[in-house]
């Protein structure tokens, strides 16, 4: 099943729609996240990951931040052409408690019939 394929990860992997909402996430993910499922799954990529620009008029992938966005534009190019990329640099500024700051990453994506993997190998604070 997919959610044992999932689990088999040991880094956080999330499956992605072809509108940016995320269908399902492994465990791993989750905690990454701190999000229970149930505030993951059917939410769009920044939602999730609490990008300040998703909170702007028009949401997650409607700002003008969003036509930059590494992860967003990565996802949708595997979508769209079926490639895989392997590594791929990323940042995204955060809103959190805490307060603003920018987190990257290091991610890979993989078409799956007619979703997105987005595998985080690696986050680093900024």
């Amino acid at each position: 099943s997919l959610s044992d394929y999932l689990q088999s990860f040991a880094e956080p992997v999330l499956v992605i729609d072809p509108n940016g909402r995320i269908i399902t996430v492994n465990e791993s993910g989750q905690k990454v996240l701190n999000k229970e499922i149930k505030e993951i799954e059917g939410y769009l990529g920044g939602e999730v990951f609490g990008c300040e620009y998703s909170k702007e008029p028009g949401g997650c992938g409607e700002t003008l931040h969003c036509l930059s966005c590494v992860v967003r534009n990565t996802v949708e190019n595997t979508y769209h052409t079926g490639i895989a990329h392997h590594r791929i640099s990323a940042c995204q500024d955060l809103d959190i408690v805490s307060g603003p700051r920018t987190i990257k990453f290091i991610i890979s994506t993989e078409k799956i019939e007619k979703a997105v993997l987005l595998k985080i190998e690696e986050i680093h604070t900024a």
